[in-house]
Parts: C-alpha cells; sequence; structure tokens
C-alpha cells in the first residue's frame, strides 16, 4: 500500500484549482481538447477519485504540446504568486513532455474540431437519404 504520509489534500486541492485557473486561459472557440480538460479537472476537484484522475490526464495529455506547455508556465506562475500572497508553497503535478509532434485528435474530437470549418450542406456533398 502506498504511504499516504505525505499526501496534503489541501495542498493538493490548490494545485488542481491553479491548473484550472491556467487551462481556463488557454480556452479558444473551436479547440476542444482544452474545454474538455478544463471540465475534467473540475470534476476531479468535485469528486477525486481514480476514474476522475485519469480521465483528466488523458484530456490533458489530448491537448497540443505547445499549449500544454503554456499552461505549464502559466500554473508555475500563478504557484509563485500564491506563494508570495499566502506563505503556502504548491507543488503542480508534474507535466508530461511536449512531444515532438503534434499528436492527431480522436476521431470524435477531429470531427467536432472540423465541424465549424465544413461548407454547409448541399445536393451535392449532403448525404443521401435511403429509398424508401
Amino acid at each position: 500500500m502506498a504511504d499516504d504520509s505525505n499526501f496534503d489534500i489541501e495542498e493538493t486541492r490548490k494545485a488542481i484549482e491553479l491548473l484550472i485557473e491556467a487551462v481556463a486561459k488557454e480556452i479558444k472557440p473551436g479547440v476542444l481538447e482544452v474545454k474538455l480538460a478544463a471540465s475534467t479537472l473540475r470534476d476531479l476537484l468535485e469528486d477525486p477519485n481514480p476514474r476522475a484522475f485519469d480521465l483528466a490526464l488523458r484530456a490533458f495529455n489530448a491537448i497540443d504540446p505547445d499549449i500544454r506547455k503554456r499552461i505549464g508556465m502559466n500554473a508555475q506562475a500563478q504557484a509563485m504568486m500564491y506563494r508570495t500572497k499566502t506563505g503556502k508553497s504548491v507543488s503542480l503535478f508534474a507535466l508530461p513532455p511536449a512531444k515532438p509532434e503534434k499528436p492527431q485528435a480522436t476521431g470524435f474530437l477531429q470531427a467536432l474540431n472540423l465541424g465549424a470549418h465544413r461548407a454547409p450542406a448541399t445536393k451535392s456533398n449532403s448525404p443521401r437519404k435511403p429509398k424508401a
């Protein structure tokens, strides 16, 4: 069994709150991965459990590496400001290193991301209705 004697619930909650704030600053129209990460982090804060942690981690890792790096830097800056203001330090979770190549969105997220960029349906590109 893991030793939880050094586990500080309040510090962990504050770290998640700072990460949520940093993620929220990166939310842009059409970038669903960032919105999903913010949502799963809020869910983790409300109900910390292994499944919520796994979902938040997966959502965060789906974000573009450059955006993840900005989020990490922003969260670190917020943690330093928090320490200056309160005298309490907050250890942020280690962020995964940026991947050299941009990961491809999942089929579902790719379809949602591309949906706003598609031409309106016309007779030539609209799905055919099955004949009765």
